[in-house]
């Protein structure tokens, strides 16, 4: 940010400003879309972060974890709250099919529950501790693809 030019160098400390303000908010939300890159997960995040910030890369990853658990765990309140209001609306409607809908999304909503309290690893926890994709083998992985052929395993990701 040091120029011989007043008008380059002011604009580069404002620019440089408005980067630090930007950057604090998005460095925590894109190292997700590395995480959900099953050829490197939080794996390479991790080290990554030691490798950028030293000692606090530790602090970074554990930040970094806290708030992909909080994301993850707003989105299942998120999705059971809709639920129960699904299986309210269509058993106040009447009608046969919404009901039968309604059953199933309580059946789904009881047996994660009860499959909860008997493992309680999320799908999160799955998805993060299954082995990453070799990206040495999988260079031309379409990450997209291959999140929707695995829909069924993770599909509350």
């Amino acid at each position: 940010m040091e120029d011989d030019d007043i008008v380059i160098s002011d604009m580069a400390k404002i620019m440089k400003e408005n980067f630090d303000k930007y950057w604090d908010c998005y460095s925590i939300v894109l190292p997700f879309a590395i995480i959900l890159d099953p050829q490197y997960k939080l794996q390479f995040v991790e080290f990554n972060s030691r490798r950028l910030y030293c000692t606090n890369g530790t602090k970074i990853v554990m930040d970094l974890h806290d708030k992909l658990y909080s994301i993850f765990n707003g989105y299942l309140r998120a999705t059971n709250y809709e639920a129960h209001n699904m299986a309210e609306n269509a058993s106040s409607s009447g009608a046969n099919e919404k009901v039968r809908d309604a059953d199933i999304v309580g059946f789904d909503t009881f047996e994660s529950q009860i499959f909860g309290s008997i493992d309680s690893k999320s799908q999160l926890d799955v998805y993060l501790e299954e082995t990453r994709f070799d990206h040495n083998t999988h260079m031309d992985l379409d990450i997209l693809q291959c999140w929707e052929s695995n829909y069924s395993c993770f599909n509350g990701l």
